[in-house]
């Protein structure tokens, strides 16, 4: 459709969850990423945010996916409801490179786990301090780390997300880059223009 609803995005006949914090800064772009490269899997973006969903609805969402993409956050508790053997690719805020979050409760189950990262926000989102920290030096900063996580968006880099669902999905599940990268170049010049 049109407009993507706030969320994330999954592949398959489920979805994945969303914070209120982390959105993604171009759905528009993942969505289209993910509809090139997984043709037939029925790419839908759905919400699975906390208090804005019941949890039956959370649960429905998560139990139906093959694919999940979500920011990094509380609902990936819900994980523990997914169909064995989905691919859950968790969005990392950036400077947030090294924290372990849900990947050890993840170990012990039958999801395959995998991260993208973001890139540093742009400085319309603002900055920690005088925004000359690096990614590294932010990171052992707590509340350097924590303003990128809970107050800035996250870009992510399409040909990554592209490089983990290959590296994760059964053999031929995924188009290669090259047939999907011109499909992300126009979603991603058509928010440019917005």
């Amino acid at each position: 459709g049109g407009g993507s609803p706030p969320g994330a995005g999954a592949a398959g006949a489920g979805a994945a969850a969303a914070a209120r914090k982390r959105h993604f800064a171009d759905r528009r772009m993942l969505h289209a990423l993910l509809g090139a490269a997984l043709p037939g899997w029925g790419v839908q973006w759905r919400s699975s945010a906390g208090s804005d969903v019941r949890l039956c609805e959370q649960l429905h969402v998560w139990q139906g996916a093959r694919l999940v993409l979500t920011p990094h956050g509380a609902q990936l508790n819900n994980a523990l409801f997914a169909h064995p053997r989905t691919l859950l690719v968790e969005a990392m805020p950036w400077a947030k490179r090294r924290y372990p979050g849900h990947a050890a409760m993840l170990q012990y189950s039958n999801l395959a786990h995998a991260r993208v990262y973001s890139r540093r926000p742009p400085e319309s989102e603002g900055q920690w301090g005088n925004g000359d920290y690096s990614e590294g030096e932010c990171e052992a900063i707590e509340l350097c780390s924590r303003f990128y996580r809970d107050s800035t968006n996250l870009h992510i880099d399409p040909q990554e997300l592209h490089a983990v669902l290959h590296t994760n999905l059964p053999r031929g599940a995924v188009r290669p880059w090259a047939e999907v990268s011109g499909v992300v170049r126009s979603a991603a010049l058509g928010a440019e223009k917005r």
